[in-house]
């Protein structure tokens, strides 16, 4: 009888030992992170994000002047900026279906929840700041330097720390 109880005991115990176990905390935890330098109206495609299931992104952004954040297809943008130039021209990228805009950012977190889908989603960061792309390409023509917008405009440091659920 009494081996019974003892058996029955540790039997008891060893059941009981996973169940006090502790459960993984999952959270945020941070990845990687880089550094974008924007001129004023340019839209550039910083990470792209793997089709699935879908699911949450998070990431933390400060930026030196403000700037709009989205998302959208990257088959989409691809398709827009076929020409080059096409950044620079707002008829052209507000064309897009973009997703989770936040504009006039300078520090956020910034978090968006991607559907499911068969495409890649690409994260989008505008510099808000205006330049008049037409004044520009004409001294640019006139000097024969391509891309003169790019010597004339103050870089905008964007920081981007991204994040992964872990």
């Amino acid at each position: 009888m009494k081996n019974s109880a003892i058996r029955a005991l540790m039997l008891a115990c060893l059941m009981a030992a996973p169940a006090a176990a502790q459960q993984k905390a999952f959270d945020w935890v941070s990845d990687t992170d880089e550094l974008v330098r924007l001129t004023p109206g340019l839209r550039q495609k910083t990470h792209l994000y793997n089709p699935g299931q879908g699911g949450n992104i998070k990431l933390d952004i400060t930026a030196q002047k403000p700037v709009t954040i989205a998302v959208v297809q990257r088959r989409d943008w691809d398709d827009a900026t076929q020409d080059p130039q096409a950044i620079y021209r707002p008829a052209a990228m507000d064309r897009l279906q973009y997703s989770c805009v936040q504009e006039h950012v300078v520090s956020t977190t910034y978090s968006c929840y991607l559907p499911a889908s068969d495409d890649s989603m690409a994260l989008i960061v505008r510099d808000e700041r205006e330049f008049d792309q037409a004044i520009l390409a004409q001294v640019g023509n006139v000097l024969g330097v391509p891309h003169v917008a790019n010597a004339f405009g103050s870089a905008n440091t964007v920081h981007l720390q991204y994040y992964r659920w872990s």
